[in-house]
Order: C-alpha cells, then structure tokens, then sequence
C-alpha cells in the first residue's frame, strides 16, 4: 500500500548519530494514504533545510518539491515504491558530504505474523497536551528507534498512537518499530483512546500478529491514581480499564503493565492490574516529562531479553532522571501476592472501622499524629488532612499502617512485611480523599477504612478539634516527606546527628558525626549537605573510609596509629581541604601529646555502621605514610545515597536512633521547588515539643 507522509519539525540540530539527528528533528506522521508524501515545518526561519531523497540508480538523489514553501503550505509529490531518506543541511550536495540523512521510509512490506520472539512490548500513547506542547510522546518514540537498532530477532515494540491536537495525532495509528526504523501498519481514523475496547482491541490485536514469549503493556500519559489515566479530553475511569483488562485477560494475561503516568503506583490501580497481569510499574509521584528510559530499555532488552522488566524501568527512570527535581519513586509491585495481601487486609480494615466508628474512642491526636507524619503525594503538599472534601489524598500505604497501627495499638506487622515483599524498589500509595467512585471495584477492606476515617472525622469536626500539625511538622512545610522527629524536650539529654551513605545491604555507613548537634531550641534542623563518604588519602590513589566528628573548627577521627589507638586531627586550609595537622597516641593507658604524623607511620582508619540500630566499629585496611605532605580527606558525595540519623540521650541515658532520611530525600538540591528547602534550606530535622 502506498503512504502519504507528512513531516513535522522539531528544529533541534544536533550532530551526532544519524539517526539521531534526523529523529530529533522530525516527527514522523506515516498516513496510509494515496500516491503522495507531504511535509509542513513547524517552524520557519532556521538556515537548515529538510530535504526528500530517494536512491535512484544507486545515488541518493533529490526529490523535486523540497520545503519550505512559502506560508508554511504542505509540500507534496507522488511517492514511488523506493525507500525515502530525509535529511537536513543546507543544500543535497550538503547533507550527502556530511552524511546528515537517515531513511524514513522503508518500502520493504511487514510480513504478518512475525515469528514468535521473546518479548513483545505494547506502548498505549494517549498523547494529549505532553505531546502538542512539549512533544514528548514523539521523543519518547525517538528513543525507541534509537534503541531498537538490532532488535528483528529478539524483540517486538508495537504502538498505538493518538489523542493530542498535534499534526499527525489527531487519528489513532498502528505503529511497529523495528531495527530504528518505524512502520505504520494501519491508520483507524478518530477513535477515542479512552474506550475500553480501543484498548483491548489493541492489546489482543499485536499478540495475535506479533507472538512472544512474554507480554509488556506501557499506558503512557497523565495519570491520577485512583482517578483514572489519560487526560481530560480521553480519560479511563478504574471502571473502564477494568472493563479493558477483563477482555484482554481471556486472551490469556500479560507478564507486566507498566504506567509511564503520574501517581499510578496506587493499590487502586494494582487490583484493577492484576486481572491482567502479573507485575506492576508505578509510580505514587509525578513522573518527570521526559518519563521512561525507552533507549536504555530496548538496548538492555535486547541484549538480554531474560532480565527482569520492572527492574530495567526501575534503572533506566533513574539513570534518565538524575537532572529531574521530581522524587524518584517508580516501585515494581508483583501483583500474584495482592489476594493474599487482601486477606490481611480484611480483618484489620474491620477492627479500624469498629474502633473508630466507637463514640468511646477520642484519640484524636493519635490518630492525627499518624495522619500528619505519612508521606502524602506529591510530597510537595502537606500530610495534614483536615477533612474529606478535598479530592484525592494519597497517602503512602505502608506509613499509614505503621503509624495507625503504632498509634491505635494495633497488629499490622504482617501487613507491613508483606508490603516490603509484595512492592519493590519504592513506594505504595492509597486514596483516602473524597472520591468513592471506584471503591466497588475494589475488595471491601478499602470502603471499611474509608468509612473509619470518615467516622473520626465527623465526630472530630463535631467536638471541634483542630489537629496540633505545625507542632508536628515544622512550619507545616516538611510534615509530608515525614523526616522531622517529635521528641519530648523535658525528656532528652542530648542529640547528636549522623550523616552518611546507605550502602547496598541496608547498612548505613557513617562518615560524620555532629556531637555538638543539640542547642537548647525547639527546631534543630540538619543538612544533607555533609552526608557524604569522607576517605583518608596517603595520596591520590591510596585511601581508605574513615568516620570524623565534628569538634569546633576540626574534625576528629579514631585510628590506629603504630598499634596503639590515637585520634587524629584534621583542619581546612585556604583552598578548603581537609588535611591533618596533628594526632594524639594512646601510651600506657593515657594520652601523650599533641604531635604530628612522620614518615612510615602505619594507620589503620576506624569507620562506623549502623545496623539494627546499634553502632558497629570496623577496622579498615591499613595506610602508610608516605610523604612528608599531611595526609588529606577526600569527599565523594552521592545524593541518592544520602544517609542521616540522628542518635538521642533520654533520661535513661540509652543512646536511640531514628534514621530521618536514606536515599538523599531529604537533601535540600540546588534551586528545589520544595518549599521546606526555599526557606529552611533543609527538609528534615528534630522538634523538641515543650
């Protein structure tokens, strides 16, 4: 079948691969169509020009009717049956010296069905305002072709498209990917997206002509949990994706559906998904614009097409986002574990219910206090919630029960540690806002804990109790991100704070202690600026960890000097680096003097851990000094391991420890939208309560 083609510029000149160059500047519209090809620009007035090639007696050579024309008018021509090349340069001559073209077309028929491959990956893009305004579907799409440069043999990338007033997206279209080239199977005309069966029609249809080992359904746009995917003009209800998923699923079910969409990572959204499919990609915060790594997941696919999907998600959403302000919290949910989950659920959903429809229970603060210090997303807003008539509240799922259950003594540890099981790499969010249209499809356990809430809340409003939320959340700005800890003043000794990084087995590596941390104030907040891994270096290639404390002006560190113990000091030069200017040895069970390190002195670096909420001394491989120079520290920060606790004397004189944050979500980053970090320069900390 012949295609009529139009072009649409995106005018970013680049100059690296090819491909890459070309696709980066056109989205690629393929009509099935008549015997022409049309382009229209975007935009005008770039010194670059497209131009339409063919390969005629085996030259690349130009195609009459190149653009722009005048007024932005389309450029059209009578398409033959070659292959067609767009390039972009300032004249043919041009673009075929440098090589800047790359083929849009490709004349060579798909043959359906393909032969079974690995995995076949399903893209539902319901393009909306991310694509007209920010065209993000289009580049997402160009990832895929980048990503896909040798994938005929292992797997299949198969797109439905449409729903956005772009040029191109106005009709829903078939597309299949492949080898970096992209082919329009079909054009469907105006259907809309939000129709369960556009869906399912979809779902059903490519596993029919592309046959895999396994199945992965993306739905990519905006999202809102528990409200639904899509944006307002083709919007799905839970109601109807529950209607599309029923279909697809007596076809067989899916190994994974995957949200590239805000808020989806819900519980909501997991039992209407897992009539379909067996895991679940989510996320309970905004997912940035530039949303999946869709390279990096091809490339990593193909390569090795038995690794775990939810897991390459995972990687490549934070290897793409490491720029993006927006939270990382895409989580991987195996869905075959929710009915049991259910089960749990049910017993204690009714003894909430009971306990707080009891007119004897007044634990109002109680239960605010488990309320107010559960993440709420996006945790940009406030935990606080003052009533039901706000929309939608998403609570984090795994906070709520833990701070209920802590509050109203209440047995919710097996909930807790199915959660840990059943939801990986992030976090669970649930409704607990105004919105009940969906609660009849989901099991009873999730109306009997919005008929609680709902019965607290009433008799709250009734008795006129106002929730002590500025006491809990300082300012109210960080109550959300839950990392200030209420602690009784009359009741602590002291605080120290401890900075660190998270290591890969839950450990928390300490590197810096704030012994000097407690003042005698009602805020003390901490900045995750030092929570860093701190190295002595006997030079630039010789270092081991070391954990300091702070003291005045000088940082402080344990060693072994020679065999015996000693403390070493180090002080901060003109060019800001730590290196040591003196250590105190150990001699004979007390303290010899101030000196200095020589020449072959043997240290052995002591550094800190904390697990199970107990300090742990580790001695780290020997140094020896070799250079008349200080030995230094080196400082290697990274924010997406950021550790701090804070360690606390009551009057039992026990030291405690509660860890405030550990993936560096509660380091304030340069120029963050956090409204904590605009003014307090710090989202987490201690609140003595007086």
């Amino acid at each position: 079948m012949l295609l009529k083609i139009k072009l649409i510029f995106l005018l970013l000149i680049l100059s690296f691969n090819v491909n890459a160059v070309i696709y980066d500047q056109l989205a690629i519209d393929i009509i099935p169509n008549n015997d022409e090809i049309c382009i229209q620009p975007d935009n005008t007035g770039y010194e670059e020009k497209t131009f339409l090639a063919a390969i005629i007696n085996n030259q690349l050579q130009k195609i009459p009717n190149n653009f722009p024309k005048p007024n932005n008018d389309e450029s059209c021509f009578t398409l033959g049956s070659s292959d067609i090349y767009a390039g972009v340069g300032k004249d043919i001559d041009d673009i075929v010296k440098n090589k800047t073209y790359a083929r849009i077309f490709d004349a060579t028929p798909i043959q359906l069905p393909q032969p079974t491959k690995e995995w076949t990956i399903m893209v539902y893009m319901l393009g909306s305002d991310l694509e007209s305004h920010d065209k993000a579907a289009s580049k997402d799409i160009m990832e895929m072709l980048a990503g896909t440069s040798n994938s005929a043999d292992s797997i299949n990338v198969i797109l439905t498209t449409g729903s956005s007033e772009r040029l191109g997206w106005e009709t829903l279209k078939r597309i299949y990917i492949q080898n970096g080239q992209q082919y329009v199977l079909e054009d469907l005309g105006e259907k809309k997206m939000h129709n369960p069966k556009t869906l399912s029609d979809f779902v059903i249809s490519a596993k029919q002509q592309f046959p895999a080992k396994h199945y992965a359904l993306i739905l990519w746009s905006h999202g809102g949990g528990s409200s639904g995917f899509g944006d307002g003009k083709d919007h799905m209800t839970l109601r109807e994706l529950q209607q599309a998923y029923t279909t697809i699923a007596d076809k067989g079910k899916l190994d994974l559906v995957a949200y590239d969409a805000c808020f989806m990572g819900a519980i909501e959204v997991a039992e209407i998904t897992k009539i379909v499919a067996n895991s679940m990609v989510g996320s309970v915060e905004i997912i940035p614009t530039s949303g999946f790594d869709y390279k990096y997941l091809m490339q990593q696919l193909i390569r090795n097409p038995h690794l775990e999907l939810g897991e390459l998600i995972k990687t490549g959403y934070i290897e793409s986002s490491k720029d993006d302000k927006t939270q990382i919290t895409i989580s991987v949910t195996d869905l075959t574990q929710l009915d049991s989950f259910d089960n749990q659920l049910k017993p204690f959903a009714e003894t909430f219910k009971k306990l707080l429809e009891s007119q004897g229970l007044k634990e109002y603060q109680a239960l605010s206090d488990g309320l107010i210090n559960s993440p709420v997303y996006p945790l940009i807003e406030t935990g606080k919630l003052d009533n039901f008539g706000s929309g939608n509240i998403r609570i984090d799922f795994y906070s709520f029960l833990k701070n209920i259950g802590e509050k109203l003594s209440l047995d919710v540890e097996p909930l807790l540690s199915h959660i840990t099981e059943m939801v990986k790499y992030g976090n669970f969010s649930i409704n607990i806002g105004s919105d009940e249209s969906y609660l009849h499809l989901l099991p009873r356990s999730y109306r009997d804990i919005r008929d609680g809430l709902i019965a607290y809340d009433k008799r709250k409003q009734q008795d006129g109790y106002i929730p002590r939320s500025k006491n809990t959340c300082y300012k109210g700005y960080t109550c959300a991100d839950a990392q200030w800890l209420e602690l009784p003043a009359d009741e602590i000794l002291g605080i120290e704070a401890y900075f660190g990084q998270l290591s890969e087995n839950n450990r928390e590596d300490i590197y810096l202690i704030d012994k000097e941390f407690y003042q005698n104030k009602e805020d003390l907040p901490v900045y995750g600026k030092d929570a860093c891994q701190y190295q002595i270096c006997v030079d630039e290639d010789t270092c081991q960890n070391i954990t300091l404390t702070k003291k005045n002006e000088q940082l402080l560190a344990n060693i072994k000097l020679n065999g015996s113990d000693a403390i070493l000091s180090f002080c901060q030069n003109e060019n800001e680096i730590w290196s040591s200017c003196g250590v105190t040895s150990q001699i004979l069970g007390g303290w010899g003097r101030y000196d200095r390190l020589y020449l072959n002195d043997k240290i052995v670096p002591i550094s800190l851990h904390s697990q199970t909420q107990k300090l742990q001394s580790q001695l780290e491989d020997e140094l020896i000094v070799a250079k008349e120079e200080p030995v230094y520290l080196n400082t290697s920060c990274d924010i997406n391991k950021a550790m701090i606790s804070v360690g606390y004397y009551s009057s039992n004189q026990k030291l405690k420890f509660e860890r405030l944050c550990d993936k560096g979500d509660c380091v304030c980053e340069d120029n963050s939208y956090d409204p904590g970090c605009q003014e307090l320069n710090t989202k987490a900390g201690v609140y003595l309560k007086k």
